[in-house]
């Protein structure tokens, strides 16, 4: 009965260490996760920005262009009333050149503002869709992992085993005693696939949890439980 009692212990103790590995390593897993996607989101954040500035900036230089233009405007004004006639009518031709050029000049200029501006939103709106493009991925992939583990029920018609009717949609608990044990299953039917959760009581004190055939930790398996 000592070698019996021994050899529960020590299976105990390698089940409980393989449950502690189990529960470790999928911690890893999601914390490399959640700093992956964190990295993401802040290097979108740090390009909407960059875009935004940009888009900013060329605004700004031609609020700037047009000011220098009004001045520039009011300065002639101002040096065409102190000269005569003839002075008066040869700089007004040469100002109409000018004029000319500084509006050819200023049409170029603004064509080509409005192609930066256009690409800026072309590049924010691209920008956007791939954010949400992200959080789809990540939503997809999260319910994935919500999902690891289960198994897809026959359709109802093929199914000889009743499961359908054991285990409908949602939840269902049953509790038994097995090998010294006091087991509490939890059966889950989530849009036709099937998740079993258990929790093991031995009688000699240990506990063990189960999603599907992995052993995770405590933690783990009342988050996990908590999603359905």
């Amino acid at each position: 009965a000592q070698v019996e009692e021994e050899s529960k212990r020590k299976a105990a103790e390698a089940a409980a260490e393989e449950a502690r590995k189990n529960a470790s390593a999928q911690a890893q897993v999601e914390e490399k996760e959640r700093l992956a996607s964190q990295a993401a989101a802040e290097e979108n954040s740090r390009i909407a920005q960059e875009a935004k500035e940009n888009a900013d900036k060329a605004a700004e230089e031609k609020i700037q262009a047009a000011a220098q233009l009004a001045e520039e405007e009011k300065r002639r004004k101002e040096a065409l009333a102190q000269m005569n006639e003839e002075e008066r009518i040869k700089q007004v031709e040469l100002d109409a050149k000018k004029a000319v050029a500084a509006e050819k000049a200023r049409k170029e200029a603004e064509a080509k503002a409005i192609l930066e501006v256009e690409r800026l939103r072309k590049e924010q709106a691209e920008l956007e869709q791939r954010i949400i493009d992200d959080k789809e991925k990540a939503k997809i992939e999260a319910q994935a992992n919500k999902l690891a583990g289960a198994v897809k029920l026959p359709p109802k018609h093929l199914d000889p085993t009743n499961i359908h009717d054991r285990y409908p949609a949602g939840k269902t608990v049953e509790e038994y005693t097995e090998f010294n044990q006091e087991i509490r299953k939890i059966v889950v039917n989530v849009d036709g696939h099937i998740i079993v959760f258990k929790h093991v009581m031995n009688h000699w004190g240990g506990n063990f949890y189960f999603k599907g055939s992995k052993t995770v930790s405590k933690i783990i398996y009342d988050q996990e439980l908590s999603q359905y």
